[in-house]
């Protein structure tokens, strides 16, 4: 994730003004409304269209959106997207998906780092599903208040994949607990039923994750041949081509063959 958590300082952030014209105001308001849709019954209270505002231009491709006020409303780096600042989002806490770090990462974010998987996924955090590039709210274990507002650089599913040090677990774990609130693949009959209690098994051969390349696998290549064509000038680890298949029943003293029937390859 990545997180604008400066401490703001007026006389040497800016770098200068711009009045907004009424137009572009109408532009910035369809924008937030189309990014923040339960900020929809609230958007004339946040931007009142008789009010005047302004783009205080800081340092860093920083952009603030001020009211008459003086108010420090939104902000975005560069041209992404409009974000809350603090004050605004505790004022109105419902419009960003919310995402929960636990009680020790909260002194790294306030120092202005960023969110790394582990802290995302370890016990006594918690996420919203949310897709990549998503901005979000940062809640943290045991406090009320968002501490940072941040933008995913991954979706929830991929979080929760790379997250721990087991990333199989968390992701076995996060798709369990999913299917209990309707929310894991639709195919699935037992999953189509909210509530149903769905069992989840993982099968790894390795102490870590990752690690089952060292256990002699077969890989059928036709994947990487799509994706990646010169995956074999590259190195991948995959150097012993397979050209004959044997099927036998291991016997404490040897091994019984089983023939391959036609349509069983």
């Amino acid at each position: 994730m990545y997180f604008v958590l400066n401490v703001f300082d007026e006389k040497e952030s800016i770098s200068g003004t711009q009045q907004l014209k009424s137009s572009v105001q109408k532009g910035i308001r369809a924008r937030l409304l189309e990014l923040y849709p339960h900020l929809e019954n609230y958007i004339d209270q946040v931007l009142p269209k008789k009010d005047t505002f302004r783009i205080v231009k800081c340092h860093d491709h920083i952009e603030i959106m001020v009211n008459s006020a003086g108010e420090l409303l939104f902000f975005r780096h560069r041209e992404g997207p409009w974000m809350p600042t603090l004050r605004l989002l505790h004022k109105y806490p419902f419009f960003l998906p919310m995402q929960q770090v636990d009680k020790g990462a909260i002194r790294f974010v306030l120092s202005g780092a960023n969110i790394m998987c582990p802290g995302l996924t370890s016990p006594g955090a918690r996420m919203s599903p949310v897709e990549k590039g998503q901005v979000v709210a940062v809640m943290a274990e045991g406090k009320q208040h968002a501490l940072a507002v941040g933008m995913t650089s991954l979706s929830t599913d991929d979080i929760y994949k790379h997250g721990a040090y087991s990333g199989g677990d968390r992701y076995s774990d996060h798709r369990r607990r999913s299917s209990r609130h309707g929310c894991c693949h639709p195919s699935s009959t037992d999953c189509r039923r909210k509530g149903a209690e769905v069992r989840v098994t993982l099968l790894e051969k390795a102490a870590e994750a990752g690690g089952h390349i060292l256990s002699g696998a077969c890989v059928d290549p036709i994947a990487l041949n799509e994706l990646i064509p010169d995956w074999k000038e590259k190195g991948a680890p995959m150097d012993t081509e397979v050209n004959a298949d044997k099927f036998g029943y291991l016997t404490k003293g040897g091994r019984i063959p089983i023939p391959v029937l036609p349509g069983e390859d």
